[in-house]
């Protein structure tokens, strides 16, 4: 017979009033001291798996990260499970009614589950975002059509700040398209389009010029004119590629429009412009005087 049949057994012999709550007192406090002693185990155990996996396989700060996790997350479903059968029996023990109050929680649950879809997406969304380590405080990302700096994770939602200081705070079932702009090398792509009366061979020298002279630390291949890549009502469109480290794409994109203007100031190349019509020279020669 089980320690909860044996007290069951001891409620219905006892005719005592006072040994009746004496034994249902002490029928709690066990019940609670052994959910403190599982939750107890419980715990030692998730932190001594968790940490002997770590040991035996030394990880990165993304893997490390994903391990405590699931670490957080398991202590969290011990402790509610532990929670919810505890409370069941100490209900039972205490005379109430546990299949009416089972019954009215199963009926509220359906009413909240409907109300509550958004939320469990979110929920489940943040887990796997956490897990994957898919991005992470102080990355530049953008998802749901903003972009800015990670300032926090959450399992609900993620909070972002943006360029001008805004915080977006979005949550984590919206996040389908996700760019992580810190994660690996980066690319720098520079355009620019000059008149087709420029001899192609000379743009082109002119490009192999400035990426020649471009030097950066934060560059780690160095940059490569790729040539001609379109043709535009303007001219002709050229484009250099370099790699870069995380975050630096734009820096280094700037100084390359630098150093490619430098190289076609000393060829004598002109970038291709608008015409200007004689009504805004005009405009323009008035505004002057």
């Amino acid at each position: 017979m089980s320690y909860y049949d044996t007290v069951r057994a001891w409620l219905s012999q006892s005719q005592s009033l006072g040994a009746q709550v004496a034994v249902r007192l002490l029928g709690i406090a066990g019940v609670l001291l052994l959910a403190r002693l599982v939750m107890y185990v419980g715990n030692r155990a998730i932190a001594s798996a968790v940490g002997r996996r770590l040991r035996e396989r030394p990880a990165g700060a993304g893997e490390t990260r994903r391990w405590r996790t699931l670490e957080a997350l398991l202590r969290n479903l011990l402790y509610y499970a532990t929670g919810v059968l505890a409370l069941v029996t100490v209900l039972d023990l205490a005379g109430i009614p546990v299949q009416g109050v089972l019954a009215g929680v199963g009926i509220l649950g359906l009413a909240v589950g409907f109300g509550a879809q958004n939320l469990v997406r979110d929920l489940l969304s943040g887990f796997f975002l956490l897990y994957e380590d898919a991005l992470g405080v102080g990355d530049y990302v953008s998802v749901g059509g903003y972009s800015g700096t990670v300032e926090s994770v959450g399992l609900r939602a993620t909070t972002l700040r943006g360029d001008g200081g805004e915080l977006y705070v979005v949550p984590n079932g919206l996040i389908t398209d996700l760019k992580n702009y810190s994660r690996g090398p980066q690319r720098a792509f520079v355009t620019v389009v000059v008149g087709a009366e420029h001899p192609a061979g000379e743009v082109q020298k002119a490009l192999e010029a400035a990426c020649r002279h471009m030097q950066d630390p934060d560059m780690v291949e160095p940059p490569t004119a790729l040539g001609m890549i379109d043709f535009t009502d303007l001219g002709v469109k050229w484009a250099v590629l370099a790699r870069t480290r995380p975050m630096a794409q734009w820096r280094v994109e700037r100084a390359l429009r630098l150093a490619i203007k430098d190289e076609f100031d000393r060829a004598g190349i002109r970038l291709a412009t608008l015409p200007t019509t004689g009504g805004s020279k005009e405009r323009r020669s008035q505004d002057h005087h």
